[in-house]
């Protein structure tokens, strides 16, 4: 008997389309489940998402669970699924408790239980502690006033924030994430790098939480507060720990692997003998050629970098705290080392106006990443670029948060241009730097390389291109 599931929701199909490349495991339901569980507990997942699962299929295997608790995450974009599942679960067994995390209740505890009064309990931020102190309190009848970090609607029907709770100091003090909880085999990678595996040969880890910049449209700092490191030999101990059960590729999914420069140098020394093939997200203003080389050496393959913007006044304006000389030196030193490189542009952010985006279009083109992403700068709740939106009065009261995605201009707005000039130059930025000669060749390059890995990414790619 389980005391609570924690439900990953299927996703995948009504925001990428059921020919998504890609498939990436819920690593914060599975670090929630191991701390659960080591702390006696009892924790089971339920991965809707990777099983494919409908909005049925997901509330009867709910209600056949023997779990009073019913744990769910979300962000933004999966918000409105969350809020009908959970009605759902509720009108078919109202003894189910439901508590719900992740970055959008989080930064909208209130807003979020009025709009879905399915939820019992939401909890705000770093959920290990307070979801194990909330089941406690429950399975024992007692009153949950004093349980920091959560919100709820008392039985009075006002709304109660209590204060919040403590951040997790000590990150090595976790158990690794429950991964036996989860279907690995059914996980997949993006087509960006090629790395020629899945399943359990392909692994997501985590060696910090939090970021110290303070980016606008980011909400990083909101959810996590502060950056927390994990230690060199904990972090050696869960890769050695998954390259001995058939691990062959880990994609570090930390906000900004490179923070520390002596960090990165002392963990490739030792991750360096296991003969691995890695990638991870960088930022450029602290990427060395002595980290550069020092990854390359270690088995880094491909880094994520967000270049953002082409235009040093929009970069200091959104404090990004990076430059387009920094961009230019740090893809010259990993051109050099020959590693691949996924970069990140962003259209409409605050005080944009046509010449910037040029700007950046031509940048992009200048840098010439071996893959890139064009988003529309989009305002999420727990970030200072929604705030700002909200002091301004660009965005409505009873917001439809499934066209809030990266993809849909109709929120996003500057000083200087309107939401469908935004989504003009998105198109257009995307047609200039795809539909180049030196790019179809390599794609081209790829599909020759790993037809099984690339068609249906590559051909879903430029259909998206053509729009």
């Amino acid at each position: 008997m389980f005391d609570i599931l924690l439900v990953n929701p299927n996703y995948g199909e009504e925001l990428y389309s059921s020919n998504v490349v890609s498939l990436h495991s819920p690593l914060g339901l599975a670090y929630l489940a191991a701390y659960l569980n080591s702390k006696k507990i009892k924790a089971n997942i339920l991965e809707a998402n990777a099983h494919g699962l409908s909005e049925d299929e997901t509330v009867n295997k709910i209600l056949k669970s023997d779990a009073k608790l019913v744990g769910i995450g979300a962000v933004t974009a999966t918000i409105e699924i969350v809020f009908r599942l959970c009605k759902k679960i509720k009108e078919k067994d109202s003894s189910k408790i439901i508590i719900l995390g992740g970055v959008h209740p989080s930064s909208l505890p209130k807003e979020t239980l009025k709009r879905c009064s399915s939820i019992d309990y939401i909890v705000i931020g770093e959920g290990e502690k307070i979801v194990y102190n909330l089941i406690k309190a429950i399975k024992k009848k007692k009153s949950v006033r004093n349980i920091k970090g959560i919100a709820f609607i008392n039985k009075k029907g006002k709304f109660i924030q209590n204060p919040p709770e403590e951040l997790i100091k000590d990150l090595d003090s976790l158990p690794f994430p429950a991964r036996e909880l989860l279907p690995l085999e059914l996980y997949r990678p993006g087509a960006e790098f090629d790395i020629g595996c899945k399943g359990k040969e392909f692994v997501e880890i985590i060696t910090s939480r939090g970021c110290p910049n303070r980016c606008v449209y980011c909400s990083s700092t909101y959810f996590w507060k502060r950056i927390r490191m994990r230690g060199i030999e904990n972090i050696f101990q869960e890769i050695k720990q998954l390259k001995n059960k058939g691990a062959k590729h880990f994609s570090f999914l930390d906000d900004t692997f490179t923070i520390s420069t002596n960090f990165v140098l002392d963990l490739c020394k030792k991750i360096k003998p296991l003969n691995l093939k890695w990638d991870c997200y960088v930022r450029v203003n602290n990427l060395t050629e002595k980290m550069i080389k020092s990854m390359k050496e270690a088995g880094c393959i491909g880094m994520r970098i967000g270049f953002e913007s082409g235009n040093n006044e929009i970069l200091e304006r959104v404090k990004k705290n990076i430059t387009t000389e920094q961009a230019e030196r740090a893809m010259k030193f990993m051109k050099k080392y020959d590693i691949k490189t996924f970069g990140f542009f962003m259209v409409g952010l605050p005080g944009e106006t046509k010449e910037t985006i040029e700007d950046t279009i031509k940048f992009a083109i200048k840098l010439n990443p071996y893959f890139a992403s064009f988003a529309i700068t989009t305002p999420f709740p727990g970030t200072e670029m929604f705030e700002d939106y909200v002091k301004k009065k660009w965005l409505k009261k009873n917001i439809d948060w499934n066209i809030m995605t990266l993809h849909n201009s109709e929120l996003t707005r500057t000083e200087s241009l309107n939401p469908h000039e935004i989504f003009e130059y998105y198109k257009k930025a995307k047609r200039k730097f795809f539909l180049r000669p030196k790019y179809f060749i390599t794609i081209f390059g790829h599909m020759l390389k790993h037809p099984h890995e690339i068609t249906n990414y590559s051909l879903r790619f430029i259909k998206k291109i053509m729009l």
